[in-house]
């Protein structure tokens, strides 16, 4: 059955539902006379309280990603990662799960090309990949997780059923994943994009859950970065194709995507592919300005030939990273 696409709204609206809150990070880091404006990427939080808390005190904490090697990386994915590098100037410690519970990857060699891919966008964490060493710590966690039936998701999330039957094993397993390697008595941030909203819901159904169990693990934060939509109304996807703008992408395919974008009605800048994705790869602001007033004016294709251009520098700037990664070995 194909995926149903959303609009980003939609998202957003249901992070809020599951409890998400916005959060304002800015005024938190100006207090401690910090100003790290890649922080705007960052809308939505659960127990934000932890991560503010930290930043104030000066305290030490864990700060985690994660992804499954299966994933094909694409502009829309990044800032949920990038965000490590900036909860590491406050704080944290990065980490990265690299989460497919199944363990087809381990037989190949696609995992440690994720892993190169996830350290060309200039991330340093300390990886926890899924392995045999999981298996007895998920193997009981399924047992102590597994109490939803299907009349449950029925009644409390009806058409959202399959989507949220999918992130289950996800969650067992990222969670589990973490329960053996955060010992050192930190908080824990999560950073996870507002798309993830049954992700959000899973977890506290599992921390619930896990009191009443062997595992003794606190509560964690979770961060959530915005959507991005592709070239349509939809949020961009690992299986969006010519709607998403990848990161191997070369000039010519993100020039032949965006000739094929023609919206009907136009949204304002702020909430346009112009500013989301300039602001996504960090386009300096007297770009991100001029756009602005050429949107303004109906000449998009000025639009799309500056966007163009400033997703190339990022994109080859990566792909360079990425090929002199490449010639290492990772063990």
């Amino acid at each position: 059955m194909p995926a149903i696409r959303k609009p980003v709204r939609y998202f957003i609206n249901k992070a809020e539902e599951y409890g998400a809150k916005r959060i304002n990070l800015q005024d938190t880091l100006t207090f401690t006379g910090l100003k790290l404006d890649s922080f705007r990427w960052i809308t939505h939080a659960v127990r934000s309280e932890i991560l503010l808390n930290c930043i104030k005190d000066k305290q030490k904490f864990n700060a985690i990603a994660g992804n499954a090697p299966s994933n094909k990386l694409h502009i829309g994915l990044i800032s949920r990662f990038l965000a490590l590098n900036d909860f590491e100037k406050v704080g944290g410690e990065q980490f990265f799960a690299v989460t497919d519970y199944s363990n087809k990857y381990q037989s190949s060699n696609e995992t440690a090309e994720f892993i190169k891919d996830i350290l060309a966008l200039g991330i340093t964490p300390k990886f926890i990949v899924d392995s045999k060493n999981n298996f007895d710590n998920r193997k009981h966690f399924f047992n102590v997780s597994s109490f939803i039936t299907d009349n449950d998701l029925n009644r409390r999330y009806g058409d959202l059923k399959l989507d949220f039957k999918q992130k289950i094993s996800t969650v067992n397993a990222f969670v589990t994943m973490l329960i053996p390697n955060f010992t050192n008595g930190n908080e824990t941030v999560v950073s996870t994009g507002l798309d993830d909203y049954s992700f959000h819901s899973r977890f506290k159904h599992v921390f619930t859950r896990m009191k009443k169990s062997s595992f003794d693990c606190s509560p964690f934060a979770i961060t959530m970065t915005r959507v991005l939509s592709g070239l349509e109304n939809y949020k961009m996807a690992k299986k969006s194709g010519e709607k998403a703008i990848y990161l191997s992408d070369s000039k010519e395919d993100v020039i032949r995507k965006l000739s094929k974008y023609n919206p009907k009605n136009l949204p304002k800048f702020s909430e346009s592919i112009y500013y989301q994705y300039l602001d996504s790869v960090s386009a300096e602001k007297p770009i991100i300005e001029e756009v602005s007033k050429l949107y303004e004016k109906g000449d998009l294709q000025s639009c799309k030939e500056i966007l163009a251009d400033r997703l190339f520098v990022f994109l080859k700037e990566y792909q360079k990273k990425r090929e002199k990664i490449g010639k290492k070995r990772i063990h």
